[in-house]
C-alpha cells in the first residue's frame, strides 16, 4: 500500500538532529573555545542524535514496508537489497577517503588489532566488538551504520512478530523492561557501560523496535477524530518537554542518558510531528530549504567526520584561527558534499548496483533452473 503522506515534517527534523551530531564532533577542529564549550556542556553532552535516528528508522521503515511484509507483497530479498545499497556504497567510499589520514592505518603495534579494525570497518561489524579502539576506528560515526545493518536484518521478523502479539502484552513487556533496566545499567562495571548500553547493536535494537511500536500507536491515533488544535499543542508540548529534559540531564547518570532516558522525549517528538497538522509543521517544517537539508541528513551524518578530519589536517597549513569561520567552512563543505552525493553519486550508484545485482541473481537462477531441467 502506497502512502500519500511523505512525512515532510520528520524529514525536516532530521536536519536538526544531524546538525547536533555534526556539532558534537567539532572539538578537534576548533580546540578550546569558550562558546563551544558552553554549548557542549549544556546541550551537546546529551547524545540524543543517534537515539533519534534509530527510533525514526524503525518508524519510517514501518511506514514504508510494514503493510507489504504483512501482505507478503514485498519480497525479503528486495528489501535487503534496497537497504544494503542505501548505506554500503557510501560507507565504503567514505572509508577509502578517510583511510590515508587515519592513525589506525599506520600503527602496527598489534597486527591482529590492525587487521581487526580494517576488516570490521569494511564489513560494518565494528559495533559488535566491545573495544573503543575498534568501534571508533577510521570514520568513527560508521559504527552506527553497523547497527543499522543489524536493524534492517531483524526488521521483517520484528514486524511479523508484533503483528502476532497483542498491544496489551507489548505494554506489559516494555513496562517491565523500563522498570528494571535503569538498575541493571547502573550496576554494570563502568568499563563496559559505554559499549554495552550505547554502542552494542543488541541493546540499541530497543531504540529501533520502539520506532516500530511508535508507528503502531500512530496508526491507532490516526483513526481517531482529534481536534486540529491538539496537534499544535502536541508539537509545542513535545518541544517544551524535550527542552526541560535537556535542562535536567545533569542529574541523570551518564549511562542512562546515553540511551534510556532519551527514548520518551524523542518518541513524543516523532509521534507529535508525524501527523504534520500542527502549526510548527505547517508554518516551519514544510519549508523547501529545510526539506532539502533534511533529505541529505544521512550524507551529513556520514561525511561530517571526513570533512572535519581533512580540514583539521589542512588547517595546519592554512592557519585559519577564527573558530566561527572554521565551523562555517566545515559545515558548508559537509552540506555541499552531501548534496552532491545524494543527487549524483547515491542515486546513480544505487541504480547501477541494483540493476547489476538483480541481473546477476536472475541469470544464476535461470542457469540453475535450466541445469535442473536438463537432469
Amino acid at each position: 500500500m502506497e502512502r500519500k503522506n511523505k512525512l515532510t515534517a520528520l524529514i525536516s527534523l532530521r536536519f536538526f538532529f544531524a546538525l547536533r551530531v555534526f556539532a558534537s564532533h567539532l572539538k578537534p577542529l576548533i580546540g578550546d573555545n569558550y562558546v563551544y564549550n558552553w554549548i557542549y556542556d549544556n546541550v551537546l553532552f546529551v547524545p540524543f542524535g543517534v537515539s533519534f535516528f534509530y527510533i525514526l528508522s524503525g518508524f519510517v521503515l514501518s511506514y514504508s514496508y510494514r503493510d507489504r511484509f504483512i501482505d507478503n507483497s514485498k519480497l525479503l530479498g528486495d528489501f535487503y537489497l534496497d537497504r544494503f545499497i542505501r548505506i554500503y556504497p557510501l560507507h565504503i567510499m567514505t572509508f577509502l577517503i578517510i583511510m590515508p589520514i587515519s592513525d589506525e592505518l599506520y600503527y602496527f603495534g598489534n597486527i591482529i588489532g590492525w587487521f581487526t579494525k580494517i576488516f570490521s570497518s569494511i564489513f560494518l561489524m565494528q559495533s559488535f566488538i566491545p573495544l573503543r579502539s575498534v568501534y571508533f576506528s577510521y570514520n568513527g560515526p560508521s559504527w552506527s551504520l553497523s547497527n543499522a545493518l543489524w536493524f534492517y536484518a531483524i526488521f521483517p521478523f520484528v514486524v511479523i512478530l508484533l503483528k502476532k502479539i497483542t498491544i496489551k502484552r507489548v505494554v506489559y513487556i516494555l513496562g517491565g523492561l523500563f522498570i528494571v533496566m535503569p538498575f541493571l545499567m547502573i550496576s554494570v562495571d563502568k568499563e563496559f557501560q559505554h559499549w554495552l548500553f550505547y554502542i552494542n547493536p543488541l541493546f540499541r535494537s530497543i531504540d529501533f523496535i520502539l520506532g516500530i511500536i511508535l508507528f503502531e500507536i500512530y496508526e491507532k491515533l490516526k483513526c481517531l477524530n482529534i481536534d486540529k488544535r491538539y496537534y499544535s499543542v502536541m508539537e509545542v508540548g513535545s518541544i517544551i518537554a524535550f527542552v526541560i529534559y535537556i535542562a535536567m540531564c545533569r542529574a541523570i547518570p551518564e549511562v542512562i542518558r546515553d540511551s534510556y532516558s532519551n527514548w520518551l522525549p524523542l518518541c513524543l517528538i516523532i509521534i507529535s510531528f508525524s501527523f504534520e497538522k500542527g502549526v510548527i509543521s505547517k508554518m516551519f517544517l514544510k519549508n523547501k530549504l529545510l526539506l532539502s537539508l533534511g533529505s541529505v541528513s544521512f550524507g551529513i551524518f556520514i561525511f561530517h567526520n571526513v570533512v572535519i578530519k581533512y580540514f583539521t589536517f589542512l588547517n595546519n597549513y592554512l592557519g585559519i584561527k577564527e573558530p566561527f569561520i572554521i565551523v562555517a567552512i566545515a559545515f558548508i563543505a559537509t552540506v555541499g558534499i552531501s548534496f552532491l552525493s545524494a543527487n549524483y553519486l547515491e542515486r546513480n550508484i544505487g541504480r547501477y548496483l541494483k540493476c547489476k545485482i538483480k541481473s546477476f541473481v536472475n541469470s544464476n537462477y535461470i542457469r540453475r533452473l535450466q541445469t535442473y531441467r536438463l537432469r
